[in-house]
């Protein structure tokens, strides 16, 4: 019985850890440098320099691999690294790795490698591809590959599969985000690295950007370590909280807000804001955001006040700097309220009797109009009335409005008869 109890406990904290691992898709990597060692035997190695394009969670895994593509599977007979987040990285975190003498000899902190493969792992000074991926090289699913052989990708033409994308050759992969860059569509550089812009806003900019040939440097030199820093990218107006969805409903209680959040690191506060008419919103609540997180968060806002028919809301996502975005904005109707107001007679000469039947939970004030907008009089329901006098005998014969005041609980037109 105990054997069985240590088995169940067991499998529920290796699911719960496995759980928690980032599960990558086409660009969450990209790759940033690609240093080839002329020099045989040196300390300064190979370098290839990898940058996260989303958060990531401990225990998330993937690889890197030189081996060429089918286009849908990768050879097996060159070297495959397979890397394990030890810990929680951000989105910007770039990951540079050395090799010497086919071995990793530095690796940046929080991550560790496993090399597998037919043959150690060099970089070709002929060319060579670096690729990202997740699963087994007879399927993989590919998150980003780089060729660095000349501007186009150099087709397979060296014999049969499996041994057909050896060396600096590989088919362009049928999936995941591609690159390929060199001296012209059949020279190559030894050392590649980008250069262009960094600070992006979002995945898809730093995407375009970095896969963007006129963003990359390349040259010959036969020590080629320098250049690494040379590549680093920072992606600081990115927002470090990435929003999976933002709904809402009415329901008797008011409008119910949920919302949820996939990353949450170095976050600030949610602020609801609130609009009758969807262009002009107003700060409604200001909502904590949860610790730094990279598992999903959910909130919920019962907006319990609201007097309108016709509701707009929209999230701003606030950084610990003050950085923010706005979310997407979502539209309730509210047609459900506990009290139902009459008026009668209509058309009136002298009173207007204004029942109250049900309950109000807060005042309520009504304003008769002209028809130009001008303010007449106003009377004001509260919770325990059950009607009110309006005076009009006073008013001239005509054609007048009675609305609720600050909501849209009634509007409704009064015909003023001596």
């Amino acid at each position: 019985m105990k054997g069985f109890l240590f088995f169940i406990l067991f499998s529920l904290i290796f699911s719960v850890a496995g759980r928690s691992q980032t599960t990558l898709v086409s660009g969450d990597v990209a790759v940033i440098f690609h240093l080839s060692e002329t020099v045989v035997n040196t300390t300064a190695g190979d370098r290839i320099g990898l940058v996260l394009l989303r958060n990531i969670a401990a225990n998330t895994v993937f690889k890197v691999t030189e081996n060429g593509s089918t286009g849908t599977q990768l050879d097996n007979d060159e070297g495959i690294i397979t890397l394990t987040a030890t810990t929680a990285h951000p989105i910007g975190k770039v990951i540079n790795i050395t090799l010497v003498n086919g071995a990793v000899t530095s690796l940046t902190a929080g991550f560790t490698s496993a090399l597998s493969g037919g043959n150690a792992y060099a970089l070709s000074t002929a060319g060579d591809q670096t690729m990202v991926y997740i699963g087994a090289e007879s399927g993989p699913t590919f998150i980003y590959s780089a060729h660095f052989n000349g501007t186009t990708w150099t087709p397979c033409n060296n014999g049969p599969w499996p041994n057909a994308c050896g060396g600096n050759q590989s088919f362009e992969p049928s999936s995941g985000e591609t690159f390929a860059f060199g001296i012209s569509t059949t020279e190559e550089y030894d050392n590649n690295w980008y250069s262009g812009p960094t600070g992006f806003a979002n995945k898809a900019e730093a995407l375009a950007q970095i896969t963007d040939i006129g963003n990359w440097t390349g040259n010959d030199d036969p020590a080629p370590a320098e250049n690494a820093a040379n590549a680093l990218v920072t992606l600081g107006n990115l927002l470090p909280v990435e929003m999976m969805y933002f709904r809402g409903r009415s329901q008797k209680t008011g409008n119910l807000l949920s919302w949820a959040t996939a990353n949450q690191v170095g976050f600030s506060h949610f602020e609801i804001e609130h609009s009758k008419n969807g262009l002009d919103f107003e700060l409604l609540e200001t909502i904590e955001g949860a610790s730094n997180t990279y598992d999903k968060s959910s909130y919920d806002y019962l907006d319990s006040k609201s007097k309108f028919r016709d509701n707009y809301y929209r999230l701003k996502v606030v950084d610990l700097d003050g950085r923010y975005e706005y979310s997407n904005i979502i539209y309730i109707r509210s047609d459900q309220k506990d009290y139902h107001i009459s008026v009668n007679p209509n058309p009136a000469s002298n009173f207007l009797n204004i029942g109250l039947d049900g309950n109000l939970d807060e005042e309520l004030t009504l304003e008769l109009l002209r028809m130009d907008g001008a303010l007449l009089q106003s009377i004001t329901l509260r919770e325990g009335d059950s009607f009110k006098y309006m005076d009009i005998s006073n008013l001239p014969n005509g054609i007048y409005i009675l609305k609720s005041k600050d909501s849209d609980v009634i509007s409704q037109k009064i015909i003023k008869l001596q």
